[in-house]
């Protein structure tokens, strides 16, 4: 049964990006990895970053639509792994004015040799077009059509991020919080070209309220959906205290996932976050807590990142390591 199999441990996909290093055996990535120290694992903080906006194009069919981009590369000239950073959907419209920043993550990865896109969607800040990811009422939300509404838009920042020289084509990394973080789990729901992975932050649609949401039902569902047809490894990490998607919740979004999924996937849920850890990804010292836990998923990936002194994901995991799923969700 797909449910059974065990997500304690990611293994090296047999797609390595470029860049990455490519061996078969651990033994000798560890080896490798100490002569990458210099680029992946020393932050050069004189290094002057370049940062820039961009419009990206979107399709006809999205009305010529362009999406707001914050765009920050590394010193150098490349090519650079990517990482694109989705946000969420405030619960207020009038929020979505908002621009998103993520200026501690953006400067983790860039730290690790990483150029990071950070895109407003289509009705979000700066970004020309109608807001497209309504899931219509809280009695019969429909969460596959608004997750895949954020996925499209995503989807056509990472065609942009592959006609760019200094883009590494076949190693970008879309991360999402919140509606971002199901949106890219949508995305993987179909072979999206340059993308080997995505990264979950406390994904999820439809909480009206703390505590709440309008069909845990109709969330596994979609999640179900997505997980059938997946294509790529997938890192999902929430809080022990979330108050969007608590963690029974947030378990239940897993499983269903996971019960159809074949590809990889690890859950890990990180302890409680200030007064409500929903905003862990963007918080300014997010990355003490969910640095180790997305070093430890980039390694299986081949990037050879420092996880810090100890893994938080190993440590979660080392207790029920020889449990099933269940066993392993805390």
């Amino acid at each position: 049964m797909n449910g059974e199999r065990s997500t304690m441990m990611m293994s090296l996909p047999k797609r390595r990006p470029p860049g990455a290093i490519r061996t078969a055996a651990w033994a000798r990535d560890a080896l490798l990895f100490l002569g990458f120290t210099t680029l992946f694992l020393a932050p050069d903080r004189s290094a002057a970053d370049e940062r820039r906006d961009v419009m990206i194009p979107m399709s006809r069919s999205a009305g010529g639509a362009q999406l707001d981009t914050q765009v920050v590369t590394p010193d150098g000239p490349g090519p650079f792994p990517v990482v694109i950073l989705n946000h969420g959907s405030p619960r207020s419209a009038a929020a979505r004015a908002a621009r998103p920043a993520y200026k501690a993550a953006t400067r983790w990865f860039i730290d690790r040799g990483f150029a990071v896109l950070i895109p407003s969607r289509r009705g979000y800040g700066r970004s020309k077009g109608a807001f497209a990811e309504g899931f219509g009422s809280c009695e019969r939300p429909d969460y596959a059509k608004a997750a895949r509404a954020t996925a499209a838009d995503i989807q056509a920042v990472v065609a942009w991020a592959r006609a760019q020289i200094w883009v590494q084509r076949d190693a970008i990394i879309p991360i999402g919080q919140s509606a971002g973080g199901f949106g890219v789990i949508a995305l993987v729901a179909k072979k999206v070209p340059g993308v080997i992975a995505v990264i979950n932050f406390a994904g999820g649609r439809g909480s009206p309220a703390d505590g709440r949401n309008c069909s845990a039902k109709a969330l596994r569902e979609a999640s179900r959906t997505f997980g059938r047809t997946a294509t790529a490894p997938s890192l999902w990490v929430y809080s022990q205290n979330d108050r969007f998607f608590w963690p029974k919740l947030a378990r239940g979004i897993y499983r269903a996932y996971r019960s159809e999924s074949r590809e990889r996937s690890l859950y890990v849920q990180l302890p409680p976050f200030g007064s409500n850890g929903h905003g862990v990804f963007s918080a300014a010292d997010g990355p003490e807590v969910w640095g180790p836990v997305v070093s430890d998923f980039l390694r299986t990936l081949g990037f050879p990142v420092a996880s810090g002194p100890e893994s938080l994901e190993r440590r979660q995991r080392e207790p029920a390591f020889a449990a099933p799923p269940e066993g392993f969700l805390p």
